[in-house]
């Protein structure tokens, strides 16, 4: 009997740190255009307690300063794997289903694939009303132009 109690534990805790993990991962995407793989990458040494996180680039952009003390207090809280990453619970597909399941419907407007419609959703809804290029790739944390253009007239019909 014990070790049932001890295994739904650690299940129930599992999922309470799976809920965690992916409602920090949305505030991140909502708020800094970054890329789901950038901050399941993030590993313990790249948060400074009380003053930021730096979130790695990926596929030649910026690094992404959160600043921000209240996600930073959620980054702190998270418990570092033997890897040092800190997002242990949740990987690609879960963030990809999870927003696309819960999400799905913001993004019905927008031309493009699938997947795009997904892994950029919020990236294209931030920049939706913005028309200066030099604004878009700051933003999008873009260092080409070439790529920025996806994000331009993404809505049906434009």
């Amino acid at each position: 009997m014990k070790t049932i109690n001890i295994l739904e534990t650690m299940r129930k805790h599992s999922a309470e740190t799976q809920s965690a993990e992916l409602a920090l991962i949305i505030e991140v995407l909502t708020t800094y255009n970054v890329r789901i793989s950038e901050i399941l990458n993030c590993i313990c040494e790249n948060v400074y307690e009380n003053r930021f996180v730096i979130l790695k680039a990926s596929k030649q952009s910026a690094d992404i300063i959160i600043r921000d003390k209240e996600l930073l207090k959620k980054f702190i809280k998270l418990k570092a794997n033997r890897t040092g990453l800190l997002i242990t619970n949740v990987n690609y597909q879960t963030v990809y289903n999870y927003i696309k399941n819960t999400y799905g419907h913001l993004f019905k407007n927008f031309k493009s694939s699938k997947n795009n419609k997904v892994t950029h959703a919020f990236r294209y809804l931030n920049i939706l009303d913005i028309t200066d290029d030099k604004s878009i790739k700051s933003i999008l944390h873009h260092n080409s132009v070439k790529s920025q253009k996806y994000y331009k007239k993404t809505k049906k019909g434009e």
